[in-house]
């Protein structure tokens, strides 16, 4: 069976416009489809990378519809009349395509689907966002990450090697479960890796694009687990990270376009 490269996330129930009105931006995500777990281990050997990695499949499009809501709530700064079509791309289109290829891929998959649909007369701009991969560590969190994911540090890094270079920055800033600001040695860090790109949906023609590597550690003081996993279960950790994604898919679009926020004017005073 031939594959469908964008599907319509019809299921997400976003809001309807009362009215017909206003200028259409296609939103595309070819980021949401699984997530990437990465967690700091003992090393074994000085050849042998210290991460356990696993890809856990999400069940739905959770992700993608909360990284979509983010490029929404930018738009709607600058154009609060515009109407939204919410697409993401088919999973299987990157099946077998390497993490430092899956950006490009995605992007020239996506620009050939585009060419072809004629929809896209009605529309005013694409705005598409996929996944980037970064080869190093970036901010205490493991090398090779890509796209949306966790990072788990469950103990501190300068006990594995006191001559670590990092030695000395295991207590960093994150956050509790209830949003407070605290400092932590361990913790679980949803990243955010990807590239957003703005399209002239007449031409295809790249107005704009940004990239964004976000992340955010947290971590639960109150909480006398001794496992970091069990202190954040999912049901937790699962509407915060969804909330993150959303936050750090509008700061991308921001990156890209910049936003000015217009605020009443006020007298000044002449000295």
């Amino acid at each position: 069976m031939k594959r469908v490269l964008l599907l319509l996330l019809a299921t997400l129930a976003f809001p309807a416009p009362a009215a017909e009105t206003g200028k259409t931006y296609a939103l595309i995500s070819a980021i949401g489809s699984s997530l990437a777990y990465t967690r700091l281990k003992m090393a074994t050997g000085s050849h042998l990378e210290p991460y356990e990695r696993a890809t856990m499949a999400l069940p739905n499009a959770s992700m993608d519809a909360a990284a979509l809501r983010g490029l929404e709530s930018v738009v709607k700064q600058t154009d609060p009349e515009a109407r939204f079509v919410y697409l993401r791309m088919n999973p299987a289109e990157l099946d077998n395509v390497p993490a430092p290829r899956r950006g490009a891929t995605a992007v020239g998959k996506l620009a050939t689907a585009l060419a072809r649909m004629p929809e896209r007369a009605g529309w005013h701009q694409v705005l598409l966002l996929v996944p980037r991969y970064v080869p190093y560590e970036r901010e205490m969190l493991g090398s090779k990450l890509q796209g949306i994911g966790v990072y788990v540090q469950p103990f501190e890094r300068s006990k594995l090697d006191p001559g670590d270079e990092i030695n000395g920055r295991d207590d960093a800033e994150a956050i509790s479960p209830r949003g407070e600001a605290v400092r932590a040695s361990s913790f679980i860090a949803p990243y955010f890796y990807a590239q957003v790109w703005v399209l002239d949906a007449s031409t295809l023609e790249v107005l704009y694009t940004a990239e964004r590597f976000d992340y955010q550690r947290i971590y639960d003081p109150q909480s006398a687990a001794i496992n970091i996993e069990r202190a954040l279960p999912p049901e937790t950790l699962g509407p915060m990270v969804e909330s993150f994604v959303e936050k750090a898919s509008a700061k991308a679009l921001r990156d890209a376009i910049g936003v000015v926020t217009v605020t009443e004017p006020r007298v000044v005073q002449p000295r």
